[in-house]
């Protein structure tokens, strides 16, 4: 592994111009990898701890399941059934509804950043 440049971590004192960001990054192990999370609070300082890789994938792709958690609860179609065939078709409904939800808002997005450079 090729040795990296320090990074001054104590700053504190210099203006802010003269500051320089932190960028993160990957270090491989014999046998795990670590990330460097920079904890980005609502307050003035960060915290820089060691996550490994493992757990930084899982936090980075857990998002999207959280969301359509929140999705679903929020605008369900399900109701109460016995049935198991009809609880899997609702499930399947929901599921659809957020898929076309987020389809037409990513294109519509697409579409105006397409406009977006033409001035007349």
């Amino acid at each position: 592994m090729e040795k990296q440049k320090k990074h001054p971590t104590n700053q504190r004192r210099l203006p802010k111009a003269q500051r320089t960001t932190y960028e993160p990054v990957i270090v491989q192990a014999e046998k795990a990898g670590y990330v460097i999370y920079k904890d980005k609070d609502r307050m003035m300082h960060r915290r820089v701890f060691m996550a490994p890789t493992i757990i930084a994938a899982y936090n980075f792709c857990m998002n999207a399941v959280d969301r359509v958690d929140q999705l679903r609860s929020i605008n369900p179609i399900r109701r109460r059934e016995k049935r198991l065939s009809m609880t899997m078709f609702t499930w399947l409904m929901d599921i659809a509804i957020i898929n076309a939800h987020t389809l037409v808002k990513t294109i519509r997005r697409q579409e105006r950043n397409k406009f977006a450079g033409i001035r007349v």
